[in-house]
């Protein structure tokens, strides 16, 4: 069986590129190991409303609106940030992945359910693929294989670009909450007896429920079942009353440059590490990804050619469309990582400040962290302010990325 382009995963960057690349026309086949889109979630589904635009669906999936952020320290610091303007939005995650995952579908992409990738090799010009599925291991050849297989990539192993750096191991849960019934801020917690290299997070999502969880780098090597129940019992006020409903748990490779292309191989997603390195956030770097895939998938079959060489301008294009703020932000957490719980607990205090406190309101935005960044170190009473605290010069990226207002 030969299909144009097989992508495996169904989330929103494998399903998003197959939906671009099946409107144009191209025979595509979408592969999901889970017997179902959408699950297990491992995602709280906290995005922009800008993210919904990229996907092209409508406020029809939204939740819950968020307004700002409550920020705690191991050491007891505290700081709120925002207003009455919305920031971000909660979404149905799963509704989300199903219909992008019926858009492919509906112009003309195969999905196969239950199907995990389990070989890849080259062949005579294509890429031959086994899969193991309900009816056991079947063989499909592609002209071009896009890995969109999550952080576990196979497709990424095959490029020999898999690593373990940079991960977290992250364990969520959904919990009744009355009491934040009609609350719009999202709570971070941070420490290094809280999360190492990481944080705790809750986030209300409507209906008296919420979305929290905890995660540390998996190189800390600690349980993760164990830092979230430490995290409730340490913060009473915030989880008083917490029903836990359901749990997952999943790990979020963080943003690294690696190649993101082959002799007829791309990778999007998770699997190509667009994550935002601060927050872990995946779905509007997977989609903006997926934008780029398409468009190279689709000029390489128009020239006939799938050669690493051509599918290098797969990773120019997403360079100029998300690369300058992942790189800033890459360099951001080098710099928090290193950071002491002391230095955690001042600058908490110090975002509590008026005038910086109005600044963040003003210009912050989720999407863009390393713009704000920007913005703060031009400000010559904030930039001596945290000069105080951290040392500025470790964040200062190399190369063309610079600190500049917009």
């Amino acid at each position: 069986m030969h299909y144009d382009i097989v992508i495996a995963g169904a989330g929103p960057g494998g399903s998003k590129t197959a939906w671009e690349l099946a409107k144009a026309g191209a025979k595509v086949l979408l592969l999901e190991e889970h017997s179902q889109i959408g699950t297990p979630v491992h995602c709280s589904g906290l995005i922009t409303r800008r993210t919904l635009n990229v996907a092209g669906i409508g406020n029809w999936v939204i939740q819950h609106e968020i307004t700002g952020s409550l920020i705690y320290s191991s050491k007891g610091a505290s700081a709120r940030l925002g207003d009455d303007r919305v920031r971000a939005v909660v979404i149905d995650r799963p509704a989300l992945d199903v219909w992008l995952a019926e858009q492919a579908q509906s112009h003309g992409a195969d999905l196969w359910l239950s199907c995990r990738l389990e070989t890849v090799q080259y062949e005579n010009g294509r890429v031959r693929i086994g899969v193991a599925t309900r009816r056991g291991r079947q063989s499909i050849t592609a002209t071009l294989l896009i890995g969109a297989d999550g952080a576990g990539s196979r497709v990424a192993r095959f490029l020999g670009q898999h690593t373990n750096s940079d991960r977290v191991s992250a364990l969520g849960a959904t919990v009744a909450l009355p009491w934040l019934e009609d609350d719009t801020y999202v709570r971070v917690f941070v420490g290094e007896d809280i999360a190492p290299g990481w944080f705790g997070w809750a986030i209300p999502s409507g209906d008296g429920l919420a979305r929290i969880g905890v995660g540390s780098l998996m190189s800390a090597k600690v349980s993760q079942r164990k830092l979230l129940q430490q995290l409730v019992a340490r913060f009473p006020k915030e989880f008083r009353d917490a029903r836990f409903l359901q749990f997952s748990g999943g790990t979020i490779p963080l943003y690294r440059p690696i190649r993101t292309y082959g002799d007829h191989v791309l990778l999007v997603g998770d699997a190509a590490r667009q994550v935002k390195p601060l927050s872990g956030g995946g779905i509007r770097t997977a989609l903006l990804g997926a934008v780029c895939c398409a468009q190279t998938a689709l000029e390489a079959m128009q020239e006939n050619d799938f050669s690493a060489g051509f599918l290098r301008r797969y990773e120019d294009r997403c360079r100029a469309e998300m690369g300058e703020e992942l790189e800033l932000a890459h360099n951001l957490r080098r710099l928090a990582y290193h950071l002491t719980d002391a230095q955690r607990h001042n600058l908490i205090n110090l975002l509590g400040h008026p005038v910086l406190n109005r600044l963040l309101n003003r210009k912050g935005d989720i999407d863009f962290p390393g713009r704000l960044f920007s913005l703060l170190v031009r400000q010559r009473n904030v930039r001596e302010a945290l000069l105080g605290i951290i040392p500025l010069n470790a964040a200062m990226p190399r190369g063309r990325t610079t600190f500049v207002l917009d």
